[in-house]
């Protein structure tokens, strides 16, 4: 018969704590042209420039769209810190959307 060591065995029975999960945080993506912006795609199959911009960031892991305001053309998003890196990421993504100055403004 075998057994199998288990990290609470190693431990001496108590199982090691969890890991809280890391708090998002928020950053604002600065949109200029959203305003103006044209609808993307053509005939029945396009769609407004903001809900193009939304779907894309929220394609990407820990991203989420709060609400954007296309008047100010900014884009509040919240993210989890472990995954900075995803977010500008997904900003270089809305950037070859066509808004080629979107930047990440309050990280």
């Amino acid at each position: 018969m075998t057994t199998q060591t288990t990290p609470a065995a190693l431990s001496g029975g108590v199982p090691a704590p969890a890991t809280p999960p890391a708090v998002p945080v928020t950053a604002l993506i600065d949109l200029p042209g959203l305003r103006n912006a044209a609808p993307i795609g053509g005939g029945c199959c396009s769609l407004a420039a903001d809900d193009v911009v939304r779907d894309e960031l929220e394609s990407w892991p820990g991203v989420t769209v709060e609400k954007i305001d296309a008047e100010a053309e900014t884009v509040p998003v919240r993210y989890e810190p472990d995954r900075a890196d995803r977010l500008s990421d997904a900003v270089d993504a809305v950037r070859d959307l066509g808004f080629d100055q979107a930047g990440i403004r309050g990280r």
